[in-house]
């Protein structure tokens, strides 16, 4: 053994627990944590399958997507005349489809969505304009193309230059930098929120 040999220092191993992410139920909308790297879960309430995969549309889709992963929608691809569930959402491609998406929405194409949205923030970017038949409610929202819709927000709402909401708009707070407009109803009010109630499930009685 060399002279200079000195033994190595024991290693203590600490078991860490997994980190965890908040996923939204989408049968029951309950809210239930799981670990950051589960593919798929069941829902504590109501017992309804969550997948938790990625996508990436590059082609035409017009099937029922439901996951809690998130959704890129590339340039190439399209979601049309379909039911889509995710965590975040990128349109980069054509959208034409009843959302729900649990995290941040952010749309860099133009499109148009049917249904409610409740989601944590929504983003559209300039020279993208993007219409909403039913309620948005969020708890932020970047304005930077074209909003037509009525908005909720439990935080701030801001208007980029450029950027304009046509419809009714309900917020804690909104900010319209120069250029940007909102053409309807403003509602400032401190106790607006988002929460999205819980619908009935299978298994009601396990949460109350």
């Amino acid at each position: 053994m060399p002279q200079d040999y000195r033994p190595q220092p024991r290693r203590l191993f600490f078991h860490q627990a997994p980190r965890e992410r908040s996923v939204r139920c989408y049968r029951c909308y309950h809210i239930q944590a799981v670990p950051q790297t589960a593919q798929s879960t069941q829902c504590q309430r109501c017992s309804v399958y969550i997948n938790l995969s990625n996508f990436e549309i590059k082609v035409r889709r017009n099937q029922t997507l439901r996951t809690r992963g998130n959704i890129e929608v590339e340039r190439s691809g399209s979601l049309v005349l379909c039911e889509v569930a995710c965590h975040n959402l990128t349109v980069r491609g054509i959208i034409d489809a009843k959302l729900d998406c649990s995290g941040q929405v952010l749309f860099r194409h133009s499109g148009s969505v049917q249904g409610a949205l409740h989601c944590e923030s929504i983003r559209i970017a300039k020279r993208c304009e993007v219409t909403f038949a039913d309620q948005v409610m969020t708890e932020s929202a970047e304005i930077a193309g074209t909003f037509t819709g009525s908005m909720t927000c439990s935080g701030l709402v801001r208007v980029r230059a450029g950027g304009v909401i046509t419809g009714a708009v309900q917020a804690r707070e909104i900010q319209i930098d120069t250029g940007g407009e909102i053409r309807g109803p403003q509602t400032i009010d401190p106790n607006t929120t988002t929460e999205i109630p819980l619908r009935m499930g299978y298994n009601a009685t396990v949460i109350s």
